[in-house]
């Protein structure tokens, strides 16, 4: 037996959403190639003797998140 569920949003609003949805991704793109090439740039800096945490640390959030981020919004 069917059970009826009131569906909570109506399609106008589902488009709504899905339209500022698609505003912010091209904005949050934007804003993670910035904090991209912030992080090369800081990289380019480190000397390259140093080997510490911070280092790898820095190395580590450009490659595994703004990098991934970066190519989920493009798709």
């Amino acid at each position: 037996e069917m059970i009826d569920a009131e569906i909570p949003w109506t399609i106008d609003e589902i488009a709504a959403e899905s339209d500022r949805l698609h505003d912010i991704n091209g904005d949050m793109l934007a804003a993670l190639e910035a904090a991209a090439e912030v992080l090369r740039t800081a990289h380019r800096y480190f000397p390259k003797s140093i080997r510490n945490r911070d280092t790898c640390h820095l190395l580590n959030v450009e490659a595994n998140s703004v990098r991934a981020a970066i190519s989920k919004a493009r798709g």
